[in-house]
């Protein structure tokens, strides 16, 4: 009876040490997730008109590659001192470099007007044809 009551308290300690690590491991992921949160289109806007730059909501042709949506995304267009600036906010960063793999793949063979990319966690901005000045500025709001 002894011997069957150890053994009984052993598997137990075996079995509790197997599901420790696994819920030490979700929680350093939750905390991971919680110190690193997807950026907000709010937060996006607020970054750039922090550096004086001004939106404006423009509506462009269905055909402007730069507003076509990207891996179940569509972004919300602006216009940045007359030139074209979207901006995707996926669900991740995995996403979002599906969806700029997915924008690579669909103008491979396309002449495109000269563009600037700008990425950070999980968003994808495209500054179309625009100042070095703008580029500068964007860069700086998008590194905030």
């Amino acid at each position: 009876m002894l011997k069957k009551l150890m053994f009984f308290i052993l598997l137990i300690s075996v079995l509790g040490a197997c599901v420790q690590p696994k819920a030490e491991q979700d929680t350093r992921q939750q905390t991971s997730n919680n110190l690193n949160p997807a950026i907000t289109l709010e937060e996006i806007e607020t970054y750039i008109k922090e550096q004086g730059l001004e939106l404006k909501d423009v509506d462009l042709p269905e055909n402007n590659v730069f507003i076509k949506e990207l891996n179940g995304v569509s972004p919300k267009a602006y216009s940045l001192e007359g030139t074209t600036l979207s901006i995707y906010i996926f669900q991740s960063v995995d996403d979002r470099k599906a969806g700029m793999e997915a924008f690579e793949k669909a103008n491979a063979n396309a002449k495109l007007v000269p563009y600037k990319t700008f990425t950070i966690k999980n968003v994808l901005v495209f500054y179309v044809d625009g100042k070095e000045a703008i580029n500068t500025k964007l860069s700086s709001a998008l590194k905030s």
